[in-house]
């Protein structure tokens, strides 16, 4: 199973983002109109746009006879050409991809994001309304900026990936494009969001063992993930720090300072809390039996280099995978080898 593919989705989705969300930023827009750096990052731009489908292809096609999941590659493919839809669908198509991997779906906590993206637009009708009245001020300055790419892209992504969740613990066979379609305008995005999380918990309350529900094209028992809860933590900080830096660099009059001062100004809180996390997943994955080299090490400078910190995330999930595969699911359960303050010694003989 290749992973350099897996790598170039990811990383490509990411860079589409970053354009995307901050196009409208003076540095971006003093960048791209330079006759020789502009050109080049044109260039790129147009590059990375044929480069997402080529790389989710040929990734999917490496992985295909390991993974528990048919997505039917040729309607990603349709929506990866498309702009900020083609973000909505590398996110989902990597975070499906390892659950996919590990015989299972995706975590029913993408239903929370369901109820984000509905809060938001709420939100969103409120503030215009009450803006016709009233001041609000930066109020208005942030709901007018990128948060509202973000949520357009988010609540469809979350919604497809609680649909695969739903699939995989109740009787409901959700049709992902109907909702999907719904999802995506915006408004009536609410009333179909509020409509997917009612029937979702009808049918929740209707299967009495979700767990007992068999997943439809998997043979195979799922593979537990390693027992760490560093991990999601740390891609839950770099989720933040993502999300702060797109809404303070990409809102027009909210900051003055650039992007470069900003990623790094904003880096440091998160660079001190990250680096530490990546330490302890570390000793856990010693302990599932990851023989990942010296070169593990490296990662430990992700206090300095926000990338560091996002390559060690794509890494991580390739090497899981391939413990997992070849030890098992029962040595993939021995015990991590970090803090744990429920078994903390009273009285202080912890060795």
């Amino acid at each position: 199973m290749s992973i350099g593919w897996w790598y170039g989705t990811a990383t490509t989705a990411l860079l589409w983002a970053l354009y995307l969300f901050l196009g409208r930023t003076a540095d971006l827009t003093a960048l791209l109109s330079t006759p020789d750096v502009g050109l080049g990052l044109r260039g790129l731009l147009f590059a990375l746009w044929f480069l997402l489908p080529i790389f989710l292809a040929l990734d999917w096609r490496s992985i295909r006879d390991d993974a528990a999941w048919d997505p039917g590659i040729g309607p990603w493919l349709l929506v990866s050409v498309v702009w900020l839809a083609n973000i909505a669908a590398a996110t989902a198509y990597c975070i499906r991809r390892e659950s996919a991997l590990r015989n299972t779906v995706p975590s029913a906590r993408w239903a929370y994001g369901i109820v984000v993206g509905i809060v938001f637009w709420v939100a969103l009708v409120g503030v215009n309304l009450l803006s016709t009245v009233v001041s609000t001020g930066v109020i208005s300055t942030v709901f007018s900026g990128p948060v509202i790419l973000l949520a357009l892209s988010g609540l469809p992504t979350c919604l497809y990936l609680d649909a695969e969740h739903v699939r995989g613990h109740t009787h409901w066979n959700p049709s992902v494009r109907f909702w999907l379609a719904g999802a995506s305008v915006p408004l009536v995005n609410v009333l179909v969001g509020a409509a997917y999380l009612l029937r979702r918990r009808a049918e929740f309350a209707e299967t009495s063992d979700p767990d007992s529900v068999a997943l439809l094209g998997v043979d195979e028992e799922p593979i537990p993930p390693v027992p760490s809860p560093w991990f999601d933590r740390v891609a839950a900080a770099l989720g933040l720090y993502f999300f702060a830096f797109v809404i303070l660099g990409g809102t027009p009059g909210l900051l003055s300072v650039g992007l470069g001062g900003l990623a790094a100004v904003l880096w440091v809180p998160f660079g001190l809390a990250v680096t530490p996390m990546i330490r302890y997943d570390l000793k856990a994955l010693t302990a599932a039996g990851a023989a990942w080299g010296w070169t593990r090490y490296l990662y430990l400078s992700s206090f300095l280099l926000p990338p560091v910190a996002f390559l060690y995330l794509l890494r991580r999930t390739t090497v899981v995978h391939d413990v997992l595969r070849r030890t098992g699911p029962t040595q993939a359960r021995a015990e991590p080898e970090f803090p744990n303050p429920d078994r903390l010694d009273p009285n202080g003989s912890n060795d």
